[in-house]
């Protein structure tokens, strides 16, 4: 059994995992403001649909300051199309800046 474990692990890293080529010069950060989020729900919410987008590395929200930050691949996505989900929600992005 111990020996089927490396080649299955070897075949799954190198066939089954899609590669990401992804160059730091390709990584955006920025901090966001959004107004009308007013408990968790609405900051799971936004996480997760955001989250769901190609290109998005991570994204962060705190319903309590209404500030997130987004880490991006820049090749993938943009911030038009982030704060365009955003508002699809329901809330508004009042102010962003490039960190």
């Amino acid at each position: 059994m111990k020996s089927l474990i490396y080649p299955l692990f070897v075949f799954l890293l190198f066939f089954v995992v899609p590669k990401q080529n992804i160059y730091a010069e390709d990584i955006k950060n920025y901090s966001l403001t959004i107004e009308g989020m007013t408990c968790s729900s609405c900051k799971r919410a936004i996480e997760k649909s955001v989250q769901k987008m190609p290109g998005i590395i991570e994204i962060k929200v705190n319903h309590q300051t209404g500030k997130g930050i987004v880490r991006f691949d820049a090749k993938k996505t943009n911030l038009e199309k982030i704060k365009k989900t955003i508002e699809g929600l329901g809330y508004k992005v009042l102010k962003y800046e490039e960190i």
